[in-house]
């Protein structure tokens, strides 16, 4: 197996990483529906001996992977789904005040931008379909990366999606924030101005009230919680981060994500003060990516032989990757 690359190993740390997590959302009273738990637990636990073995043969190789690298992505968004919710539950003050007085020095007024995109139909559509994309483009990135034979990018973007939203929950459980309008007393004029914007009853910010709350622990959907800093934004630059090596695809994604940074203001209910925290969680997961990626390489216990070197094997031998 290439040295390069973590291979199997991928899943023992994802799977080291959840068990982690969920220590935290437990102790702090959280629990899944079984249903919605299913839908993380569900594909991995079936499909992975399958798709390792396809793996195997230079003909279903770049297939399998792009399916392993699915499911990886689901266990990684289970992780995050349990440290951004952990993180919910906790007692700090909300710092919306701060927030907004940010904005307003930064010149920014969030009526003014509801307002525009409310008289602008095609732009308010598209905002709110390429916002939602955040949900399938690590899906799609994988495929692409293992298709282009950059398995070892892969890796490091799944460890990108770790550190970033370890960053963001962490920085979110010290400053958790709701939206301008939520702490203006302004959501009944915001639900006229644009009923995209998110309110306490319609989206994440009621969540977010009724955990604080001390309710609120048992979860049937998966939806973002955190204001500051913006997962979103970190998310996008991430996303082009990782596809950039692939050149066909490096404008086709940036404007994609350019364009969902421009939604994340309004469909996510963020300050703008939000978007630069997220910019930054960003710029310092990057800087930390082959360091922590080296380490885990040489890191003894992520070192042992397991049994599934199975899925490289036979392409090292194939000279497909390099031994």
């Amino acid at each position: 197996m290439s040295p390069e690359i973590l291979g199997i190993r991928i899943w023992l740390i994802l799977l080291v990483a959840c068990a982690v997590a969920a220590i935290p959302f437990l102790l702090t009273g959280f629990f899944f529906d079984v249903k919605f738990l299913m839908m993380f637990a569900e594909g991995p636990a079936i499909c992975f001996i399958p798709v390792r073995l396809l793996r195997r043969y230079p003909a279903t190789y770049a297939f399998a992977g792009a399916v392993e690298g699915i499911f990886l992505m689901t266990l990684a968004a289970l992780f995050g789904l349990m440290v951004c919710y952990a993180a919910a539950a906790g007692d700090a003050p909300l710092v919306d005040a701060q927030l907004l007085r940010v904005d307003q020095w930064l010149g920014y007024d969030w009526q003014v931008y509801a307002r525009f995109a409310a008289t602008h139909p095609w732009l308010l559509q598209t905002l709110r379909y390429v916002y939602a994309s955040n949900l399938t483009q690590p899906a799609v990135i994988g495929a692409i990366l293992f298709m282009a034979s950059q398995e070892e990018r892969f890796e490091k973007f799944v460890l990108a999606n770790i550190v970033s939203v370890t960053i963001t929950a962490g920085l979110f459980l010290l400053l958790p924030a709701t939206t301008a309008w939520t702490f203006q007393g302004q959501e009944i004029h915001a639900a006229k101005l644009l009923p995209d914007l998110p309110t306490a009853t319609n989206s994440w910010v009621g969540d977010l009230l009724h955990i604080r709350s001390g309710a609120g622990r048992h979860l049937t959907r998966l939806s973002g919680i955190i204001a500051f800093p913006s997962f979103h934004c970190a998310s996008a630059i991430l996303n082009v981060w990782a596809i950039w090596r692939v050149r066909m695809m490096r404008l086709p994604f940036l404007a994609l994500n350019l364009v969902m940074i421009a939604a994340t203001p309004l469909i996510g209910g963020h300050y703008i003060v939000d978007l630069i925290g997220g910019a930054v969680v960003a710029a310092v997961t990057i800087a930390t990516l082959d360091s922590l990626h080296r380490y885990l390489l040489r890191f003894r216990w992520f070192s042992l032989p397991l049994p599934a070197a199975w899925g490289t094997r036979a392409i090292v031998r194939k000279g497909l990757l390099p031994d």
